[in-house]
């Protein structure tokens, strides 16, 4: 039976589902009794449940159908992990505010960062609650995982990563640096008819080369030590890049694979074959520690949890080994990183001290007395300068 109501003509329901922004999702809800404890305080475990509305309409926001999904392409999305950090409770009649983002996704899942605010009326800003983050995978009925980036791929603008612009972010910074060099070695006098310039010294070479050959030795120093840092911090970003992409690559492959019901075996010697990479190797350290005690015949149900302990040991000592070695020369580089700016500016110091010190000898404060040392000094300021726009990719 239809009732006609007398409502006004905008839509109630036009924001139950929340609305997305800025690539982030955000749904709004209110505590209501049956969400809080005794003490009228939110229940550790309903906060899952938020997190699910807050899921859910996110996929009716973005037009997906999770009938139209099982019906047409057997597809079920599951969260297959799940990490929660509480920070702040939430109380009765709270007005809490669900944020959701996309943290990262592979071929087979999607890790969804998903935040809960406080919405406080009298300050007219947002208090943070609650952290979780989640791993949704695609399942079919037969409990086999599917491909959730070719579902998502069409309708989930929110899921596009902003690799762009953070490639042109990186490019400009170099862009910067390239063109500080070129001002620097290709600068020259300009000499108009309306402007008399002085020559400072038919004797000073006042160009790059010059400034660097006449400089102090102390200057010459900081230079040459900041061009060798600079090239040996490049060689270890460029190798850390390498490095951590072939290791998320092999990841989400490994990862898939892992997930095929395979069997241990051909997944053993999969790793073998890709023992170079980190995942591999801590895979191979527990099924070695696994055959190693299988060889003494010690398997027994009593001794299940022992021999669960022992697999897990090895693997946590390989996991600290490959730690150790994918962060080999990070130390470096944040040391790096805070020194050479200080180092550098002894150089800059040095420079203008130069240059008083030539104003005190010759008791003389003209341009001619005081350019060499200056620009001494700022030459040591440019030299820090590019230093310090490659520093910033670190």
């Amino acid at each position: 039976m239809q009732s006609n109501l007398d409502l006004p003509s905008s839509n109630i329901f036009d924001n139950l589902d929340g609305f997305i922004l800025n690539k982030k999702h955000y749904y709004g809800l209110r505590v209501f009794y049956e969400d809080t404890d005794a003490g009228n305080i939110v229940y550790h475990a309903n906060y899952l449940k938020f997190f699910e509305r807050a899921r859910s309409s996110l996929l009716k926001v973005i037009n997906i159908n999770q009938f139209e999904l099982k019906k047409n392409k057997d597809v079920i999305l599951v969260a297959r992990k799940a990490q929660i950090d509480w920070h702040k409770s939430a109380q009765l009649n709270d007005t809490l505010l669900i944020e959701s983002r996309l943290k990262y996704a592979k071929n087979s899942s999607i890790t969804v960062e998903q935040k809960v605010y406080r919405y406080l009326d009298c300050k007219k800003s947002y208090e943070f609650l609650v952290l979780g983050v989640f791993q949704i995978v695609a399942i079919d009925s037969d409990f086999k995982v599917r491909r959730i980036k070719l579902i998502l791929n069409n309708s989930a603008t929110i899921f596009k990563k902003n690799i762009i612009n953070l490639f042109l972010s990186v490019f400009t910074i170099f862009f910067s640096y390239i063109r500080s060099l070129l001002i620097l070695f290709r600068a020259k006098p300009i000499l108009t008819q309306e402007v008399k310039t002085e020559i400072i010294s038919s004797g000073q070479d006042l160009s790059i080369l010059g400034l660097f050959f006449q400089a102090d030795p102390l200057v010459k120093g900081v230079m040459f030590l900041l061009i060798f840092a600079s090239i040996w911090c490049w060689a270890i970003i460029i190798n850390k890049s390498n490095t951590i992409r072939k290791e998320k690559n092999f990841s989400s492959i490994f990862g898939d694979f892992s997930l095929s019901e395979v069997d241990l075996e051909k997944l053993y010697n999969y790793s073998v074959e890709h023992s170079s990479y980190a995942q591999a190797k801590v895979f191979i350290s527990g099924i070695e520690e696994f055959k190693g005690i299988n060889s003494k015949r010690v398997l027994s149900p009593n001794k299940s949890n022992d021999i669960l302990q022992r697999i897990n040991n090895s693997m946590l000592v390989c996991i600290s080994k490959e730690i150790d070695r994918l962060e080999n020369g990070m130390t470096f580089l944040a040391s790096i990183g805070s020194v050479a700016p200080f180092i550098g500016l002894l150089g800059t110091v040095w420079g203008i001290v130069n240059a008083f010190q030539s104003i005190a000898l010759s008791n003389n404060t003209s341009l001619a007395v005081v350019a060499p040392g200056i620009a001494e000094a700022l030459f040591a300021t440019a030299v820090i300068g590019s230093y310090s726009s490659g520093s910033g990719i670190q």
